[in-house]
């Protein structure tokens, strides 16, 4: 279902999508590109398809922390 909570997270091998019916595991070479700006993460598989990571839902630490990993992985935002 749409409504259902959808939790993500990040390591060194990609990103981490799953809910209660399906789980993604997506190797960083997969992504294209990244933007960000004061609210929320968009990580891109391509030009008009990409993951949103509100930075509301961050703890502390962590968004510098996606920010650097997506930096070494995807080099700067474009």
């Amino acid at each position: 279902a749409i409504h259902e909570p959808i939790r993500t997270c990040w390591t060194a091998d990609g990103l981490v999508v799953d809910s209660e019916r399906a789980k993604a595991e997506v190797p960083w070479r997969m992504f294209v590109n990244y933007r960000q700006n004061r609210h929320l993460f968009l990580v891109y598989r391509s030009p008009i398809l990409f993951h949103i990571v509100p930075k509301r839902l961050l703890e502390a630490g962590d968004e510098e922390r996606l920010r650097d990993i997506v930096r070494r992985k995807l080099g700067r935002a474009r």
